[in-house]
């Protein structure tokens, strides 16, 4: 959730998969594609357009050798879910690259934007995701660039000169599971620092987006001899005389089912590079932080894959499971100071409040579904720049089905971003439900969220320790 006051204004690792050999020739998963979206196959490099709803039916699906799709997100900003009755083959590109912070264009879908460069002499913007790093600012003498995104691993540090930016500087964090539930992309590595001194005029430079989010479902095969890009944007550079770069992106999800998957081709889920003060790319002076890898999901019944995924890392795999689930735990944040909030955030201005409420105390108000009355949530607020506010709410009030509740928060003047979550302990159904994704482990407890740009998320509590995760973009 995005809101804001006033007026609108590398180095990669390589993996060579195993080959296996066909036990059948019956197609053993069903994507569930309707095929109402015909057969894809361009001659020609452009765009898709998701529909609101993310998902598009195909029949076949097809890229040929020298063409590059990409996509233009949705409204809601929803992970790009391509169902396929058929084959599908991927000779050419299918690219959800990050957004650099130098470039123009669109954040690839269920990606997070980066940090924005602010005004001469301000702290650079954070980078947006839960994976988001904050921007670049002068930690006790030192001009500490843009942290880098998180992901699969935390953001890269960022330096000043030869100095590493320890203290202060907050890196993007690690997200997500294994599973890819949930089928989020990647975060915003935080903004440079701008001009500091009364002759440094330059507006900080913007931090890389995250990766986006593809779930691409294939009933027969999947031949991938081209590649599926998923990376972080690059960090902005700063001109010479300038003050700092930008953090990098993280990578994007690219979750892979599909009755076999062939081919030598690539998919690359790489972290987007720090941006670099000088010209020639050199990492001396200020340097941004790297953004993490993202992450990888292939399920299949039968691989016969020799090609890349990169890095290493990133990848996990499983016999296929269940593309979307039945009802389950919901939590969405209603209303800001009496103005109702969409109901799909897209993360960028949701809301705008009067400036008269900057640094007032203002009413926040949630709605849960299938959350035992009595819980409570919590709420954390952050600034595009500055530190962040952990707030608890009253207790739920209602049925289980239904229940509300409210908090009295501070919140600052300039876009803020909003994550509300509560944890409770899951009834004998819910388990049944959620078993599926935990590997087996006993489910004990259960935190659904809602953040900015992505819709609310289940994080599944093991009695192992372990935290699986579950978006509801894949409930239908």
């Amino acid at each position: 959730m995005h809101i804001m006051f006033g007026k609108y204004l590398g180095r990669s690792i390589f993996l060579t998969l195993t080959c296996l050999t066909f036990s059948s020739l019956a197609f053993a998963f069903d994507s569930g594609s309707t095929g109402s979206d015909g057969d894809f196959n361009p001659q020609i490099s452009g765009q898709i357009t998701l529909p609101e709803s993310g998902i598009l039916n195909y029949r076949t699906f097809t890229i040929p050798e020298n063409v590059t799709i990409s996509f233009v997100p949705n409204s809601s900003n929803t992970p790009a879910i391509i169902l396929v009755q058929g084959d599908a083959a991927i000779d050419g590109t299918l690219d959800l690259s990050g957004l650099d912070g130098d470039g123009v264009g669109f954040v690839p879908p269920a990606a997070f934007a980066g940090g924005k460069g602010r005004s001469p002499r301000l702290q650079g913007g954070n980078g947006l995701g839960p994976g988001g790093a904050s921007g670049g600012s002068i930690i006790s003498g030192l001009r500490c660039a843009g942290a880098g995104a998180g992901y699969v691993t935390s953001g890269g540090r960022v330096t000043s000169g030869n100095v590493i930016c320890s203290n202060g500087v907050r890196v993007g964090s690690t997200y997500g599971s294994s599973t890819l539930q949930p089928l989020i992309g990647g975060s915003g590595g935080g903004a440079g620092i701008s001009g500091a001194g009364s002759s440094e005029s330059f507006v900080g430079a913007a931090g890389g987006s995250g990766g986006g989010a593809l779930l691409l479902a294939v009933t027969g095969n999947l031949i991938l001899n081209g590649e599926i890009l998923g990376q972080g944007g690059a960090g902005g550079n700063l001109p010479s005389g300038g003050i700092s770069g930008a953090g990098g992106g993280s990578g994007g999800a690219v979750r892979i089912v599909a009755t076999r998957l062939i081919g030598n081709g690539d998919i690359n889920v790489n972290g987007g590079n720090g941006g670099r003060l000088n010209s020639d790319g050199s990492t001396a002076n200020q340097g941004g932080g790297n953004g993490s890898p993202g992450r990888v999901r292939i399920e299949v019944d039968e691989l016969l894959f020799d090609g890349r995924v990169i890095p290493a890392s990133s990848l996990s795999s499983s016999a296929p499971q269940p593309l979307f689930l039945a009802d389950f735990p919901d939590i969405r944040i209603s209303s800001i100071a009496g103005v109702a909030v969409p109901a799909n955030p897209t993360g960028n201005n949701d809301v705008i409040l009067p400036t008269a409420l900057a640094d007032t105390s203002v009413t926040i108000e949630f709605e849960t579904n299938n959350v035992p009355p009595g819980s409570q949530v919590q709420l954390l607020v952050t600034p595009n720049a500055g530190s962040v506010t952990n707030v608890l709410s009253e207790p739920l009030i209602g049925t289980f089905e239904v229940a509300s509740t409210r908090v009295e928060v501070r919140l600052p003047a300039g876009a803020t971003s909003l994550l509300a979550s509560v944890l409770f302990a899951p009834t004998e159904e819910q388990i049944a439900l959620l078993q599926p994704f935990t590997d087996g482990q006993k489910l004990v407890a259960i935190e659904v969220s809602q953040s900015a740009a992505m819709p609310s998320v289940l994080s599944l509590h093991t009695v192992t320790g372990d935290i699986f995760q579950v978006p509801s973009s894949i409930i239908q």
